[in-house]
């Protein structure tokens, strides 16, 4: 009876042995098919450059030149649009400040002959994939900006 009860712990053993070998043995096993494909890097600048999109609750500077009435510092709604004095409901997300001081420039040159605008991006908010949004039920729901820096870590260590 007790040559059973040893016998049996003996096989239990081996198969829990045989188990953890084999788990091993596959973590130590690599494959062409199984590796992961290198990850993509794009550099990115630090600071908005000349090809910064416009995102909703971005603040900024609307200059227009010879008219003071006119410039204003202003923040982009949610929807995306923008209100100053003599524009109403401008489309201002997903465009550069240059795009949208030509825009202005169009709408204002009903009004004002010649109209020099210019559009600075005074406070970042980004588009929506710029942003890491909290929502639900949390205590304070935000919407947080997002600029991913480049990541120099490499992790090359064997198994």
């Amino acid at each position: 009876m007790v040559q059973i009860k040893q016998s049996r712990r003996g096989v239990a053993f081996m198969a829990a042995t045989l188990g953890v070998v084999c788990l091993l043995s596959g973590c130590a096993h690599r494959s062409a098919s199984t590796q992961l494909a290198p990850a993509t890097f794009t550099a990115l600048q630090e600071g908005p450059g000349e090809d910064y999109v416009i995102g909703p609750l971005d603040t900024l500077l609307i200059f227009v030149w010879r008219n003071p009435d006119l410039s204003v510092r202003t923040q982009v709604r949610p929807g995306g649009r923008i209100t100053t004095p003599l524009i109403t409901d401008l489309p201002a997300v997903g465009k550069t400040p240059t795009m949208l001081a030509q825009d202005m420039k169009l709408a204002l040159f009903e009004c004002i002959r010649d109209p020099l605008v210019s559009v600075t991006v005074e406070g970042f908010a980004g588009t929506f994939g710029q942003q890491v949004r909290i929502v639900g039920s949390a205590t304070r729901p935000a919407a947080i900006p997002y600029r991913p820096k480049p990541c120099s870590i490499a992790f090359n260590m064997p198994i």
